[in-house]
């Protein structure tokens, strides 16, 4: 009965390399896989070959092109040869003369250049009525202007007063307070241009009568 007992006592795993310590099974690698760190992934870089490819499709776009125009504006006379009014010189009185005018001061009074041109630049200062073949305005005029041929008013002029001419050019941006007469066979024409008006009224009464 004794030696019973004690083999049932004793406990069923009394060797210590059993109970503590386990082999790892050659089988099974997986169990110490899982116990490293997963390796980290990069992720992927752009070909550098991609952004040239994107230079050469811009590149090969043609850029966009903007065409302003101007409108071809005829040129201030500057004579050189010519008479000319300096900007520090003032003339009070009438002006005649034989060959093309270029104001730049001031003039009061009349000017008559009947078979030339005259010029009153961006500096000059007109209060007088002003009688020639064509006239050109850059700046202040008060008076009176007639043109047997034409009259060119730039963007820079200020005119007070009455145009009268066949052929009249007013520029954007000018400034003109008074009335505009174009026609041709006008009282003020005659009367200033007494010989060449009548010379083209006689030529159109003949070709009525023809």
């Amino acid at each position: 009965m004794y030696t019973n007992k004690s083999e049932a006592t004793t406990p069923a795993s009394t060797n210590p390399s059993q109970t503590n310590v386990q082999k790892p099974s050659a089988d099974k690698p997986t169990a110490v896989a899982q116990s490293q760190p997963a390796p980290q992934q990069t992720p992927p870089q752009p070909s550098p070959a991609q952004p040239a490819a994107v230079a050469q499709t811009a590149s090969s776009q043609p850029a966009a092109r903007v065409v302003v125009r101007h409108e071809p504006v005829p040129p201030t006379i500057r004579p050189e040869n010519n008479a000319s009014i300096g900007s520090s010189i003032e003339v009070e009185g009438t002006v005649k003369g034989q060959e093309d005018l270029l104001i730049e001061g001031r003039v009061k009074g009349t000017i008559e250049i009947k078979d030339h041109c005259v010029t009153i630049g961006t500096q000059g200062n007109v209060s007088a009525d002003v009688y020639a073949r064509i006239i050109y305005i850059d700046g202040t005029v008060t008076g009176n202007l007639i043109a047997s041929e034409k009259i060119i008013i730039r963007k820079s002029a200020d005119i007070q007063g009455s145009i009268v001419s066949p052929r009249i050019s007013l520029e954007d941006g000018a400034q003109l307070n008074g009335s505009i007469d174009m026609n041709p066979q006008s009282e003020v024409l005659n009367k200033a241009f007494g010989k060449a008006n009548s010379s083209s009224s006689n030529t159109s009464t003949s070709k009525t009568d023809a």
